[in-house]
C-alpha cells in the first residue's frame, strides 16, 4: 500500500510498551525527529483494524487492571469515562454497531485486547493483513510533509483557483526561473509554515518536495507540482467519501473542478 493512499482512521490505539521516551509534552511543544525517534522504534508498523463499537466499548479498561506494556494509549478522538469505557469517538458518541477504522502496531497493538483477541479468534478474516503495516517513522513522516506543503500551497494559490501558475510561484522562487528548489522548500518551511529546521537536515525538506510532486533530484516545476496537487486532490475526495473522519485541512481546495484544469 502506498503511502498517500492509505486509508485515515477513526482514531488509534497503541500499547503502551511503544512508547519509551519516558518524557512528559506541553501541549504546545513541537515534536522534532529526535523525539520521534526516542519514542517510537523504527521497527514499529502501523496496521488499520475494523472492530465494532460494541468490542472497543470495554477495550482500554481491559488492559488498564494491571500495570504493564500491554496498557492500551488512545488519541484525542477518544473520549472515556470514569469507569475506563470509550464513550466517544471523533466527536461522536459511539456508536455499538458501527464499525470503526482503528490504527494500532502491526505486532502486539490491540490484540493484547483481550475482547479483541476473541473477536478476531472467532472472525479471523477481520484481522488486519500484517503485508498492509506501514513503518511508523514514514507514516508520520509523510503525514507532517504533506500539512507543511498544504500550508505553502495555500501560501501560493493567492487566487483559490486550485493553481500555482508562473505569476504566483514567484513568492517563493528566489531564482527567478519558475521552479523550487530545495533552497526554496526550505526557506518555506521555515517562513510559511512557521517550522524549525536544522541546518544540515534536510529529512522534511525532501519529503515536501516529493509530495509536491518532485520526480528526479532536481527543481520542482510548475507542471509537476499542479499535476500531483491534481492527483492528491481527486484521492482526498475519494478518501472523504468513504472515511467519517477524515481530516479535511488535507483538502483546503476541494471545491476545485479538476476537469476544468488543462496545466
Amino acid at each position: 500500500m502506498r503511502l498517500e493512499e492509505s486509508q485515515h482512521c477513526d482514531c488509534v490505539l497503541i500499547n503502551g510498551g511503544n512508547f519509551r521516551g519516558e518524557r512528559d509534552y506541553r501541549d504546545a511543544t513541537h515534536l522534532s525527529l529526535e523525539d520521534l525517534m526516542s519514542e517510537i522504534d523504527q521497527s514499529v508498523e502501523i496496521v488499520v483494524a475494523s472492530l465494532p463499537g460494541w468490542v472497543l466499548k470495554n477495550a482500554l479498561r481491559e488492559t488498564w487492571k494491571v500495570v504493564s506494556g500491554a496498557w492500551m494509549q488512545y488519541d484525542d478522538q477518544v473520549e472515556v469515562n470514569s469507569f475506563g469505557e470509550i464513550i466517544g469517538i471523533g466527536g461522536k458518541v459511539l456508536n455499538l454497531q458501527q464499525i470503526y477504522r482503528v490504527g494500532s502496531t502491526r505486532r502486539f497493538g490491540i490484540s493484547l485486547i483481550p475482547s479483541v483477541a476473541n473477536y478476531w479468534k472467532e472472525r479471523p478474516e477481520a484481522k488486519p493483513n500484517p503485508e498492509s503495516g506501514i513503518p511508523v517513522h514514514s507514516l508520520l513522516l509523510h503525514f507532517w510533509a504533506e500539512k507543511v506543503w498544504i500550508r505553502i500551497w495555500a501560501f501560493l494559490d493567492q487566487d483559490n483557483d486550485g493553481r500555482i501558475d508562473a505569476e504566483e510561484i514567484k513568492a517563493l522562487d528566489r531564482s527567478g526561473r519558475g521552479e523550487l528548489n530545495h533552497g526554496d522548500i526550505m526557506c518555506a518551511v521555515k517562513s510559511v509554515a512557521q517550522m524549525e529546521i536544522f541546518e544540515g537536515e534536510y529529512t522534511l525538506t525532501d519529503l515536501v518536495m516529493k509530495v509536491a510532486g518532485q520526480r528526479g533530484d532536481g527543481c520542482l516545476t510548475l507542471k509537476e507540482i499542479n499535476r500531483r496537487r491534481r492527483t492528491r486532490r481527486r484521492q482526498l475526495k475519494i478518501a472523504r467519501t468513504r472515511e467519517a473522519n477524515f481530516p479535511s485541512e488535507l483538502l483546503p481546495d476541494a471545491d476545485v473542478q479538476d476537469q476544468q484544469q488543462n496545466l
